[in-house]
């Protein structure tokens, strides 16, 4: 049951291709209720989210049906079940900040008895930004805020290793207030991106990392080869490149996607390079 994907590709045009030949397994279970679900996407570098709250419905959507005319070579899609906050827009994933945004499974254990202490530590123009009561939101939120103090907030050329040190902070953060035995307890697994990374965090619920080389087999676009534009199609097909992230149990599902190991941190670039660090 898929509930979390992150994709960065090199062929915006193609996403919806490689969407479509993954919609059996980059899709909900059809027999689970959730709370709503969303995406967040990159169109000219700007971040834009599209975020739809159910109440307790099943989900008869693949990630594909939901993102089907998305071009952007970075994409997150969310499936919620929620565990903090009602079923409403604001609580709804992904949640953006400029051009941040954020997608995040499972929860942090006993939240309602420490979600104070976490929203004070944020500076108040963060504060201000909090819509929703989610402990995701405010997860992100604290992250925002350790890249805030650093001083890298407002940079344009942010560099990875600032975006994993403001991530292990945060963790830190809540581990110091919650406790080690409600720390081991609580979900981190997440995605974040500012369009320039997509960041993976493993974190309790399992997060599998997925790299592709090409689109085979392409069904969506078996009736377009017909025309004068098939040598085109077939080598983008054949050039296209992606790395995934997916959260949530895909046991017998699997293509070539790998688990990630609990308590890591992933970073994917633009140029599709991928390294990992331990939290």
């Amino acid at each position: 049951m898929c509930r979390l994907l992150g994709v960065m590709c090199n062929n915006p045009d193609r996403l919806s291709c490689f969407l479509y030949t993954k919609k059996d397994i980059y899709k909900p279970d059809p027999e689970t209720s959730f709370d709503g679900y969303g995406m967040g996407y990159y169109n000219d570098f700007r971040a834009l989210i599209f975020k739809k709250p159910l109440n307790k419905q099943r989900l008869d959507k693949s990630c594909y049906d939901i993102a089907r005319d998305v071009k952007s070579d970075t994409f997150l899609v969310h499936i919620r079940i929620a565990e903090t906050g009602l079923y409403k827009i604001e609580n709804t994933h992904p949640f953006r900040f400029r051009n941040f945004v954020f997608a995040h499974i499972g929860s942090i254990y006993n939240f309602s008895k420490i979600d104070t202490k976490l929203y004070f530590k944020l500076p108040d123009f963060l504060m201000r930004n909090i819509q929703g009561e989610t402990d995701s939101e405010l997860f992100f939120h604290l992250i925002l805020a350790e890249l805030f103090r650093a001083g890298d907030l407002d940079r344009q050329d942010i560099k990875g290793e600032a975006l994993i040190n403001a991530i292990v902070r945060s963790i830190r953060i809540i581990e110091d207030i919650l406790g080690i035995d409600d720390y081991n307890r609580s979900s981190f697994t997440s995605i974040m991106s500012n369009g320039e990374y997509m960041i993976g965090i493993a974190g309790k619920e399992p997060l599998y990392m997925g790299r592709f080389d090409s689109i085979v087999d392409c069904q969506l676009c078996l009736k377009k080869t017909r025309g004068t534009d098939t040598d085109i199609l077939a080598e983008q097909h054949k050039n296209f490149r992606a790395v995934t992230l997916v959260g949530g149990a895909l046991e017998g599902l699997l293509d070539k996607e790998e688990v990630i190991p609990d308590k890591s941190i992933v970073i994917v670039g633009r140029d599709l390079s991928v390294k990992t660090f331990k939290i």
